[in-house]
């Protein structure tokens, strides 16, 4: 059994691109991987076992990393070496050596090494990649979107969502930043689109960004352009900030920006004016920046996620949309809005919503809002074989037990989790089905265990025995606020 886990072993470890040497203290080969035996120049199969070190590459002890990290008994990091080896090849490599030690005793060396040119080649492969997802980004936010929002596509006769509009129709003309707060699937964008197309900037170009689709260290080129010689491989590009002079630029999801970045767009908000990443020269800008946040920015400020001083340069105004849930009677009204606009695409559009479909949409808490909403409707549409949205094309989750009105209000009455003190079970709901009680029971062993773990769903769903992806698809039916 030891001999063939040995053998398992020695072929993943050929695998790698990386060189691994192990030695005796004597400086004798003991194994090479694959990667080990090309850089030596061992012939495949010939044996190599017991090979000092010295009588195949041409180095002193002291120049050799694995010799040094055996006479001084410790590890020996990333140094640089140059070698040739007995059949005439050079090398240069970054070598690591760690010592092995049994019973306090020195016992083996392993070593570790990377061919430089191959890290270069990587380097240079990396460089393309980086310029090709900042084409994408500046591609993706210099494009015109084939369709523009205005306000009347933001649906909703809810007192809050008419005060939202009436706020929206004044602030917009004016020339202030604008900071939207709303969760996931709200409709931030159509908002950030229709004030846009309601300011004195509409026809200057909208320059879309989202934050949190791009890596950290791409961010300040893709905002501030770059110049030729920056960095290997760069090229006078103009950035997000400069495509977007006179108009408007949108920030989505600000709040996953880093607080580092946070402070050099603060700089280009404060003075007007930006350096393109490898310049020195100044360049002024005039952009009025509309953001959105899907968590609350005033808790983000006192939580050091979002710098105070950039809070107060881009929230002249906080406009909050509220949540699907909070305005359900909206529904039937965005169902008919999304099913006109469909229509064309599907074989079977639908026209009518059956009572009990529209009592069983209106029952779920849509955590992922309106967008949640249209792809429900996008999956009845694809099952639909006639022109009526009945119960049966919805999604199990939605028509599922647990959806009825006593667990509905029972989740909205415990709102947010409590960290402290035990909840009561259920009541045992006479007339209930199995399945409903089943259900309701469920929500109860789950909130009690969030409770106990403090909200932490990694221990929760460990102590449960299920999958935590598994525990955060019965947290979002079960509408549970953690």
């Amino acid at each position: 059994m030891m001999t063939s886990y040995i053998h398992f072993l020695e072929k993943a470890l050929d695998l790698l691109d990386e060189a691994v040497y192990i030695y005796s203290p004597l400086g004798k080969a003991i194994f090479m991987n694959r990667k080990a035996r090309q850089m030596m120049g061992v012939p495949e199969n010939s044996p190599y076992r017991g090979e000092a070190l010295l009588s195949v590459v041409n180095v002193t002890s002291e120049e050799s990393t694995t010799l040094s990290c055996i006479r001084e008994q410790k590890e020996i990091r990333n140094r640089l070496c140059r070698y040739k080896t007995m059949d005439g090849k050079e090398h240069y490599t970054f070598n690591t050596a760690h010592p092995v030690f049994e019973n306090r005793t020195l016992t083996a060396a392993i070593d570790f090494e990377e061919d430089v040119f191959l890290l270069d080649k990587r380097r240079q492969l990396l460089e393309q990649l980086q310029n090709r997802a900042q084409n994408l980004a500046l591609a993706q936010g210099q494009e015109k979107k084939k369709r523009s929002y205005d306000l009347e596509d933001f649906i909703g006769e809810a007192p809050s969502v008419q005060e939202l509009k009436k706020t929206v129709r004044k602030v917009a003309p004016q020339d202030s930043n604008i900071m939207i707060y709303g969760e996931t699937g709200t409709g931030k964008e159509i908002l950030a689109q229709s004030i846009h197309q309601l300011s004195r900037r509409k026809d200057k170009p909208l320059v879309v960004f989202n934050c949190a689709a791009v890596p950290e260290s791409l961010i300040e080129s893709i905002l501030f352009g770059t110049v030729a010689g920056a960095y290997t491989g760069s090229t006078n590009r103009k950035g997000l900030l400069e495509t977007a002079h006179e108009g408007t630029l949108f920030l989505d999801e600000l709040n996953s920006m880093s607080p580092a970045m946070q402070a050099k767009l603060l700089r280009v908000l404060q003075e007007g004016v930006f350096r393109r990443v490898g310049e020195t020269r100044e360049r002024e800008v005039d952009v009025r920046v509309i953001s959105t946040c899907n968590k609350d920015p005033f808790q983000l400020v006192r939580a050091g996620r979002l710098r105070e001083d950039l809070f107060y340069r881009l929230a002249t105004m906080v406009l909050q949309i509220p949540p699907l849930r909070d305005r359900i009677d909206d529904l039937e009204a965005l169902c008919h809005f999304y099913l006109r606009r469909c229509a064309s695409r599907y074989a079977y559009p639908l026209t009518h919503i059956a009572p009990k479909a529209l009592w069983q949409l209106q029952q779920y808490s849509w955590p992922g809002n309106v967008r949640e909403l249209f792809h429900v409707l996008d999956y009845a549409m694809n099952l639909a074989e006639g022109n009526e949205l009945t119960d049966d094309l919805l999604p199990d989750f939605i028509r599922a037990p647990w959806t009825a009105p006593s667990l509905r209000e029972t989740s909205r009455k415990r709102s947010a989790l409590p960290r402290s003190g035990r909840q009561d079970p259920p009541p045992d709901m006479p007339g209930r089905t199995l399945a409903e009680k089943m259900a309701s029971y469920e929500m109860y062993l789950l909130e009690e265990t969030l409770r106990r773990n403090q909200g932490n769903i990694t221990r929760s769903a460990k102590e449960l025995g299920i999958q935590r992806q598994n525990l955060q698809y019965r947290i979002r039916k079960y509408g549970i606020e953690v």
